[in-house]
């Protein structure tokens, strides 16, 4: 779940449904509280919409999607829904195992960061899909909550129980 804070619009995606939602909400002084405006993608048994990232200057809207439940983990990609248009195009679709989180860079670069929890990485991308890299291939157990803030990536480790902070270009841990 996220929130666009410049549109007021929330952001979930639900694994029952296999959809990403967007909600709106209404400012505080009018009283008026949340307006569900539904499904804005709608997925299936073998796309299934998970984990969420947003750019909301550019009004891209980032998702993790997993494969098809087939006992073994993969088929997993990262795909972009441009939130003006409602066109979805694919950024990442190979060597990835399942994603955990994502963030993304607001700064000028604007990288998309996700942690794969099989392949024990954290990558990036740019918001066009090229440059990929990954950024931190070393001491990565259980990475969950990605964060970008400054020069510095953020995430919890839910295995290890601590808070990791790296540089967010060369991975070193600061």
């Amino acid at each position: 779940m996220l929130i666009n804070a410049i549109f007021r619009s929330l952001f979930w995606s639900s694994a029952e449904t296999n959809t990403v939602n967007v909600t709106r909400i209404g400012p505080v002084s009018s009283g008026a509280e949340l307006t569900p405006l539904g499904p804005i993608m709608v997925g299936s048994e073998k796309r299934r919409p998970r984990f969420l990232a947003i750019h909301p200057p550019d009004q891209q809207l980032f998702l993790s999607v997993a494969g098809a439940l087939t006992g073994e983990e993969g088929g997993t990609s990262i795909d972009v829904i441009d939130l003006i248009t409602g066109e979805l195009r694919g950024l990442v679709s190979t060597n990835i195992g399942a994603v955990s989180g994502m963030a993304v860079d607001w700064a000028l670069e604007g990288l998309i960061y996700w942690a794969d929890i099989v392949n024990k990485r954290i990558e990036a991308v740019s918001r066009s899909g090229e440059e990929r890299r990954v950024v931190v291939s070393e001491g990565i157990v259980e990475a969950v909550g990605l964060c970008v803030q400054g020069d510095w990536l953020y995430w919890a480790d839910r295995d290890q129980a601590v808070i990791v902070r790296v540089d967010k270009m060369t991975g070193r841990v600061c």
